[in-house]
């Protein structure tokens, strides 16, 4: 889209007093104050301190600010509220659509696009809360997290990193969100990061729909996740997390791959049709697996190997190539799964693996309460 003028003049309320840029508007605004602004295409850098409001008038597309020089909008203190406006990174010098290095932010039905860095970066000062906004078409991440953030109803798709990426001990909840179509994990958790990620869709992603890694923490509750090109959720390098009552379709790898010395908790998930095992446990890694629901996986229910030493806790496993396989010096228990009806037998516990693995009172049509 080529820059242009802007089509009417900026005004800001209470006073009626108008300016031909957002930035004269802002620097004349006190606490409180709304600036509207008139559709058109602001080729701006601007900076917001305090607790004023800036609104687009109608739709989001109307209002465009954009910058080949930087960050497009700073935000460094107050409460400022960002609404019903298109933020566009213009390639060229490095820059957000929107930093957020202090404050308490609002932004809510906005678009950010083309960024160059993360389309909205959030920093460990601040508490920002993004609402039904569009993220798409950044050569990084589509939002970056080392703070406090509630990310909600937004739609996040087609950025070069992950979807969302969360770091660096942040904690933010993640909300009712599409994550989809990203060239790397839908959601990326790190570097003793927690957070709450909970109804989101996830979908099509290059890499994981969700990768949780060193010393990641957070808990993954009622979010879809399918059709990425890795696993469903992948866990390494040492991190854990909860992850509980999702859905897990049609992924590409395992619905659920743990490895590297982590150490998950997860439970009543639905993990089916994917086209390798439904969960997979190497690499020394731990985990309680219990209630799951895990069927119709191209290779087994579970599959542990390479010293990885889960528990299997009350687990029904139908309809996968194979029920429970463990091979490789992987180990571990089982007790009180249900493994009837999977295509190649309820197990295969390979012969260096057989005194490491210990099952008990397990439902089991072909051997009869195999021990």
């Amino acid at each position: 889209m080529t820059e242009q003028s802007p089509s009417g003049k900026i005004v800001k309320i209470p006073g009626e007093t108008s300016y031909q840029t957002i930035s004269e508007a802002i620097a004349d605004a006190k606490s409180g104050d709304r600036v509207l602004i008139q559709p058109g295409i602001y080729a701006e850098e601007i900076t917001l301190s305090s607790s004023i409001t800036l609104v687009g008038l109608g739709q989001p597309e109307d209002v465009i600010i954009q910058s080949r020089l930087g960050t497009v909008i700073q935000c460094t203190g107050g409460e400022p509220v960002i609404e019903n406006i298109t933020v566009e990174k213009i390639l060229a010098e490095p820059g957000n659509g929107i930093s957020i290095t202090s404050g308490n932010p609002t932004i809510k039905d906005c678009i950010v696009r083309g960024a160059t860095l993360p389309g909205i970066f959030i920093g460990e000062s601040s508490f920002a809360t993004i609402n039904a906004c569009t993220i798409q078409d950044c050569i990084n991440a589509g939002v970056l997290i080392t703070g406090k953030a509630i990310i909600q109803n937004c739609s996040i798709f087609s950025n070069q990193y992950a979807g969302i990426e969360v770091k660096d001990g942040a904690d933010p909840t993640i909300q009712d969100n599409q994550i989809y179509n990203g060239q790397e994990a839908g959601i990326l958790v790190w570097r003793q990061a927690k957070g709450t990620i909970t109804g989101n869709d996830i979908y099509q992603n290059r890499l994981s729909g969700i990768e949780i890694r060193e010393h990641g923490n957070p808990i993954v509750r009622n979010n879809k996740i399918s059709e990425g090109r890795q696993a469903g959720i992948l866990i390494h390098q040492n991190a854990s997390g909860l992850i509980e009552n999702n859905d897990l379709t049609g992924n590409y790898s395992s619905g659920i791959a743990i490895q590297n010395k982590a150490n998950p908790i997860i439970i009543s998930n639905t993990i089916t049709q994917g086209k390798e095992a439904g969960i997979v446990i190497f690499d020394n890694a731990l985990g309680r697996i219990e209630g799951n629901n895990i069927s119709n996986n191209q290779f087994s229910g579970i599959e542990i190997k390479t010293g990885g030493s889960p528990e299997l806790i009350s687990n029904t496993i139908f309809g996968n190539g194979g029920g429970i396989m463990v091979h490789n010096g992987g180990q571990g228990r089982a007790i009180k799964n249900d493994v009837r009806g999977n295509i190649a037998g309820p197990w295969y516990i390979a012969p260096e693996s057989d005194s490491l693995f210990q099952r008990e009172d397990n439902i089991d049509a072909d051997e009869k309460g195999a021990k």
